[in-house]
């Protein structure tokens, strides 16, 4: 019988240099060894981190889920869901015991619009139509700027 598990390893080994990693766990009688392990890349992460997600929405609603401490200190657990087992994930709690954002699925704010002076050298210019749309392209080496 095959069974397979997955771990978010978000903060790895130093919450400071968060991983986040995909890892899945595997045991399969009829290979061999039995039991191995694979860091996921590309697509398969992805679907195993949509799978990750939906049992960690799930296990954190309902309180389905057993908290094991990795470093009491900094309020580092990983937390697996129940009663399946089949996913875990990394969690540090605040003082109030709620979960700091989760800093691999944190995305930095989009720049504030505005005006800014940039001076550029090699400066390339280039337009592209389609039907009523005009797109205006400008490339060159930064030399100086402000935003």
């Amino acid at each position: 019988m095959r069974t397979e598990a997955y771990a978010w390893l978000v903060y790895g080994a130093d919450p400071a240099n968060p991983a986040c990693e995909v890892v899945a766990y595997f045991t399969d009688d009829t290979h061999t060894p039995p039991q191995w392990q694979e860091t996921l890349e590309g697509q398969r992460k992805q679907d195993v981190l949509e799978i990750i997600k939906a049992d960690r929405q799930q296990a954190e609603s309902t309180g389905q889920f057993s908290q094991l401490t990795i470093n009491a200190g900094l309020r580092w657990y990983r937390r697996v869901i129940l009663p399946s087992l089949r996913s875990s994930w990394e969690v540090i709690l605040d003082e109030d015991g709620d979960p700091v954002p989760n800093p691999c699925e944190t995305q930095a704010p989009p720049p504030a619009p505005g005006n800014f002076d940039m001076v550029l050298r090699q400066v390339g210019v280039s337009f592209r139509q389609s039907g009523d749309r005009v797109t205006l392209t400008i490339t060159g080496d930064r030399v100086t700027g402000s935003a």
